[in-house]
């Protein structure tokens, strides 16, 4: 074996310890809209129901947790995700076993069918993780009030409407960008943008 090759498996074995070997950190995820689409909405339910009660503060810890440990099971630090995940179920536990919450249940499967997926960027699917984002809206609402009426329903439609058109009209400038021609009269305008036009 030359020393180049020593030295070149000696570089990867490092890098492959290093890519490995647990942080001091979890890997935080760098979307930066998709916080917004996380926290907004929760915000919103808990400024209508104007109160910051215990069940409130703890799903906050419970969603940031879960949400944290997708990006670590994305970058496959599992010694981050099981702590994680560990961490949300515990700050979850007491809203399911003291003040008997049992629909945010509900609300946490639907959350782990969609994080837990393949990540994919076209339209439809942007749209679906939307809405499963803007789920933290009637969750929120529905601990704070312990009910889940028209007003968790409409917290969850308004926020996931915004949201989505935010979505599409980015997918229009990158559209727009690639196309790198001008158009060709008002149909074509129209025939492009029609979505985004219908949306809004």
């Amino acid at each position: 074996m030359t020393m180049s090759a020593a030295l070149h498996g000696r570089g990867q074995s490092v890098r492959n310890r290093a890519t490995t070997r647990p942080t001091d950190h979890p890997p935080m995820p760098r979307e930066h809209g998709a916080w917004g689409i996380l926290l907004i909405p929760f915000a919103t339910a808990a400024c209508i129901s104007r109160t910051a009660s215990a069940p409130v503060l703890l799903l906050l810890v419970s969603v940031l947790c879960f949400y944290v440990a997708r990006t670590s099971y994305l970058k496959k630090n599992f010694t981050w995700m099981a702590l994680l995940l560990f961490g949300s179920c515990a700050a979850a536990a007491p809203l399911l076993l003291w003040w008997h919450l049992w629909w945010l249940c509900a609300f946490g499967g639907v959350g782990a069918v969609l994080a837990f997926r393949p990540t994919q960027r076209d339209v439809v699917n942007e749209v679906v993780a939307v809405g499963g984002l803007t789920l933290t809206g009637p969750a929120a609402w529905y601990a704070a009030s312990g009910r889940l009426d028209h007003m968790a329903f409409l917290i969850w439609a308004l926020n996931t409407l915004y949201f989505v058109g935010g979505v599409l009209y980015v997918k229009l400038h990158i559209a727009a960008a690639i196309r790198r021609r001008e158009f060709d009269g008002i149909g074509e305008r129209f025939g492009f943008a029609w979505l985004n036009l219908a949306w809004y």
